[in-house]
């Protein structure tokens, strides 16, 4: 079972990021009006304040429903991989609670709300990126880290996973 000390850190990381992506979408709802935004760096940034039913890049509006399930089997797998210890390293314990932290943010929107609060506006090369939000930015990078930690960590090699079977029927 994973230490005090690491349950306190993954628990602790993702209340601070569940809190900055609440923040942040307080921040827009209170300053930028519905449809409306403000332009950061000409042709290329913006911050909008975009309302949003389904996911990136509005597929699947109105279908909430799906949503809410889905994040809910993220949320009670991620809690689940944390509690039992198997992830052994920091990067690991940072992607998870990354993915946790960005479900839990966007789940509070559709909760609340009924739908999520994007924001960041990007146009590249005249074609205009879809809006996002900063737990869209966590779940992405969770996901990509986590990736790349299955890839390369010891932890999932198939040998040990044989090992570690074989230690548990003992």
């Amino acid at each position: 079972m994973m230490s005090f000390l690491r349950k306190k850190y993954w628990i602790f990381l993702s209340v601070v990021l569940v809190a900055l992506d609440q923040f942040t979408k307080y921040l827009v709802n209170a300053r930028i009006p519905i449809g409306e935004s403000v332009e950061v760096i000409p042709g290329f940034f913006h911050l909008a304040h975009v309302r949003n039913e389904g996911a990136a890049m509005g597929i699947l509006q109105g279908q909430r429903w799906i949503f809410m399930l889905f994040t809910t089997i993220v949320i009670i797998v991620a809690v689940v991989v944390m509690l039992s210890g198997k992830i052994k390293n920091h990067w690991g314990i940072v992607a998870v609670s990354l993915v946790l932290s960005g479900g839990i943010g966007n789940m509070i929107d559709r909760l609340i709300l009924g739908e999520v609060i994007d924001f960041f506006s990007f146009v590249f090369w005249g074609y205009e990126f879809y809006v996002f939000n900063v737990a869209d930015i966590f779940v992405c990078c969770g996901v990509a880290i986590l990736a790349i930690y299955i890839l390369l960590s010891k932890d999932f090699d198939s040998h040990n996973m044989v090992e570690d079977h074989n230690d548990e029927a003992v």
